[in-house]
Parts: structure tokens; C-alpha cells; sequence
């Protein structure tokens, strides 16, 4: 294994050293080593941002997915695309698009620890970006991929409607809620979910969520507090550890 010499300045050597007395390190070389794995992940992940025209197969108002210059699939909506999609391709940028059709833009607000850093590139629907992070739900035996946004203003989970009734998710709680309709009573679900090959059991509320928008739920905080999370905005990136 090639040897590469790093000169690092004192001071910073100094600041390196008050980090390693109470985290993972052992030495500066571990702490130099670990930082540069991180680098080189966001490095290489590159945001896709082909624009492909549709064929001739594919029907007049029907979405199609496109990854690297190749169309993966067609559908009637971004989310049957992106439930379908989203275990297949966890790390590719995924471009959503609508043949002969227009997009409608639709705003949307909702209100167990990785070491390694999980990065993906920002899954696009025609102009509009989403940082979806691909997650399992779990139940005995079952698994299903599902694509999620973190919501930070959130406390809890929100899945769409629709899968609880396909999971048959158990109630376990009833809470008072504060949403951007008001305070409301809410029932609150017992989900498994897995992440980085953590399954963990955590409370999740139903909600409402369009299916034009390619994703089927949210991680609150009661998940994101668990984990790390970077949102390089500029670069169209999302990481989490």
C-alpha cells in the first residue's frame, strides 16, 4: 500500500487532539483516514441531470424515470415510480419526467447509530429536487423499500395513508398534535423501520400525501436525533450517519 505524507499545521494538530479525547479515534492518522473516506463518498457522487426526451412506447401523459441516459420505468405518478424505484437504485439520482404533459408544482410541509457515511444524490421530478433517503419497513417477514425526506420540524414519523392499511401497522398511542391545520387528536402507529441495517420501533402518524410528489413519507425526529444528517444544498446531496 502506497505511503502519502500529509503535512497538517500544529494548531490544527492541536484541535485534531482535544476532538480525539472523547470520540472513536485512537490516533490523528484514524481521525485523517476517516475524514478523508467521508470526503471521497461526497466526491464521488456526482447529481445526474440527463434530459431525455420520451419515445415514441412511451403513452402521452405518462411519467418515466431516467437514470444515467436510460429510461427504467413509466407510470402514472412520481410516487408509483419512486416506490417502485427506490430499492432498486438507493444511490442514483433518479429524473423524473412527463411526456407531453406538464408537472404540476405541488409544495408540500409536514409539520441505533451508522459509522459509516450514507450519501445519495438528490432525486429530481422535472425541475423541482427532493432528498429522499431510501428506508425498509419491516413487518415479520415482509419488507418494502419505501422513499423518505427527513422532516426536521416533525417529532414523530409520518407514512402515507395508504400504507398503514397494506402493513396493518398496530395503534399504540393517541396524541395531541400540532399540524399546520391546527391542533388536532392523532393516532400514533407502531412502525418498524430499518436503516443501515438498524430496525428500529418507532411512533408514526398517517397523513395525506400526493401522489405527485415521489415520496411516501417522513422521518421525524424521533429517527433523525439517532443519526447524523447532511443536506448539501448546493451540490444536490444528502448524507446521513
Amino acid at each position: 500500500m502506497p505511503l502519502l505524507n500529509i503535512k497538517i499545521p500544529m494548531k490544527e494538530k492541536e484541535r485534531i487532539k482535544k476532538i480525539l479525547s472523547d470520540r472513536e479515534y485512537n490516533t490523528i492518522s484514524q481521525f485523517v483516514r476517516k475524514a478523508i473516506s467521508e470526503k471521497l463518498k461526497i466526491e464521488e457522487l456526482k447529481s445526474q441531470a440527463e434530459e431525455v426526451e420520451a419515445p415514441d412506447w412511451v403513452p402521452d401523459g405518462k411519467y418515466y424515470a431516467v437514470i444515467k441516459g436510460a429510461i427504467i420505468g413509466v407510470a402514472d405518478s412520481p410516487s408509483s415510480l419512486m416506490e417502485d424505484l427506490i430499492g432498486k437504485f438507493p444511490f442514483k439520482g433518479i429524473v423524473i419526467k412527463r411526456k407531453n404533459k406538464k408537472i404540476p408544482k405541488l409544495e408540500y410541509a409536514f409539520s441505533a447509530n451508522s459509522v459509516e457515511l450514507n450519501c445519495w444524490d438528490y432525486h429530481r421530478v422535472d425541475a423541482n429536487t427532493y432528498p429522499i433517503i431510501p428506508v425498509k419497513l419491516v413487518k415479520k417477514d415482509i419488507k418494502k423499500t419505501i422513499a423518505v425526506i427527513p422532516d426536521t420540524a416533525a417529532s414523530v414519523c409520518l407514512l402515507r395513508s395508504d400504507i398503514f392499511d397494506e402493513f396493518k401497522l398496530e395503534e399504540i398511542d393517541e396524541k395531541t398534535v400540532q399540524t399546520v391545520s391546527g391542533i388536532e387528536k392523532k393516532s400514533v402507529f407502531k412502525l418498524n423501520l430499518e436503516i443501515f441495517g438498524q430496525v428500529l420501533q418507532v411512533g408514526c402518524i398517517s397523513t395525506p400525501i400526493s401522489k405527485i410528489l415521489p415520496f411516501q413519507g417522513m422521518i421525524g425526529r424521533n429517527v433523525l436525533d439517532i443519526f447524523d444528517l447532511y443536506l448539501l444544498g448546493r451540490r444536490k446531496i444528502i448524507c446521513m450517519k
